[in-house]
C-alpha cells in the first residue's frame, strides 16, 4: 500500500513537471479578469484558456504557437530605426562625459573645504592653548566646524556611492530594446516567458488581442520611439540633442551640495 502511494506520487510529480505551462498565470483574462492557464489537448496540443475561476467564460481557447506570437508583438514597438539608436546612444555617452566631470568636480572642492575646515580646527585649538581664545568660544566653534565637516563628509559619500554605471545600462537596454522581437522569435517558449517577465507588466488577453504595460524603462522607450516618430513625421524642427529633453525627465539626479 505505502509502496503504491509512494509510486502514485511520482507518477504525479512527473506529469506536472512534464506539463510546464510557460504562459500559465502571466496574463489576465480581458472579460473576467481571471489568470489565463495552460492545458494540454490530445496529449500532446498546449492551448491557453481563461481559468473560469469566476464561472463560465466566452473567451476562446488558443494554441500556445498563436498566443506567443500574439503575446510578442508589443514588443515590435521598442524597435528604433538605426538613426535612432545611433543618437541616443552618442547623447548617453555626452551625457555619461558630462556626469563624470561633474562628480570630479564636485569631490575635489568638498574636499578642498574639508581641508580648510580641519586647518581651521587645528589653529584654533593653538589659539585656544595660547589663551588667545576662551573655552567656552573654541567650543562653541569646534561644534560649529564639525558639523559642517560632518555634512561635507556626507555629500562626499553620496558622491562616492553614486552609480556611474548608467552609461553601460542605458546602452544594453537600447540594445535589448532594438533586437527585442526578433529574439524573442528565436526562442522556446520558456525563454520567451523570461524576456517577456523583463518587459511586460500587466497582460490582458481579449478577443484574441493582447493589452500590456511596459515595465520601467521601456516604458521610456516605447513613448519615446512614439514621440520620435511624431517629430520626425509631422515636424520641421529637429530631433532634440538628448534624450533627456525628449523625456523631459532627469535620469541621473545629482547629489546636493
Amino acid at each position: 500500500m505505502v509502496q503504491r502511494k509512494i509510486r502514485e506520487r511520482a507518477n504525479f510529480s512527473s506529469r506536472t513537471r512534464k506539463h510546464n505551462f510557460s504562459f500559465s498565470g502571466f496574463v489576465k483574462c480581458g472579460r473576467c479578469g481571471t489568470a489565463v492557464v495552460g492545458e494540454i489537448h490530445k496529449g500532446k496540443y498546449i492551448y491557453y484558456h481563461c481559468s473560469q475561476s469566476r464561472g463560465k467564460c466566452k473567451e476562446p481557447y488558443i494554441r500556445e504557437e498563436a498566443f506567443a506570437k500574439i503575446l510578442g508583438k508589443p514588443l515590435k514597438k521598442l524597435v528604433f530605426d538605426k538613426e535612432i539608436i545611433d543618437w541616443m546612444i552618442a547623447a548617453l555617452k555626452e551625457s555619461h562625459k558630462d556626469e563624470k566631470r561633474h562628480h570630479k568636480e564636485a569631490v575635489e572642492g568638498l574636499r578642498k573645504q574639508r581641508d580648510r575646515i580641519l586647518l581651521r580646527l587645528e589653529k584654533m585649538y593653538e589659539d585656544k592653548l595660547d589663551g588667545v581664545i576662551s573655552k567656552d568660544f573654541y567650543l562653541l566653534k569646534r561644534a560649529q566646524y564639525e558639523e559642517e565637516r560632518d555634512r561635507i563628509d556626507y555629500h562626499l559619500s553620496q558622491h562616492s556611492n553614486a552609480n556611474l554605471n548608467y552609461l553601460d545600462t542605458g546602452v544594453d537596454l537600447l540594445e535589448l530594446a532594438k533586437r527585442a522581437y526578433s529574439l524573442y522569435l528565436q526562442q522556446d517558449p520558456a525563454e520567451q516567458r523570461k524576456l517577456l517577465n523583463l518587459v511586460y507588466s500587466n497582460c490582458i488577453f481579449k478577443n484574441g488581442k493582447i493589452k500590456v504595460e511596459y515595465r520601467k524603462p521601456f516604458n521610456i522607450l516605447a513613448l519615446t520611439r512614439k514621440e520620435i516618430q511624431q517629430i520626425k513625421d509631422t515636424s520641421k524642427e529637429k530631433i532634440p540633442e538628448s534624450p533627456l529633453m525628449l523625456l523631459g525627465r532627469d535620469l541621473n539626479p545629482q547629489p546636493s551640495g
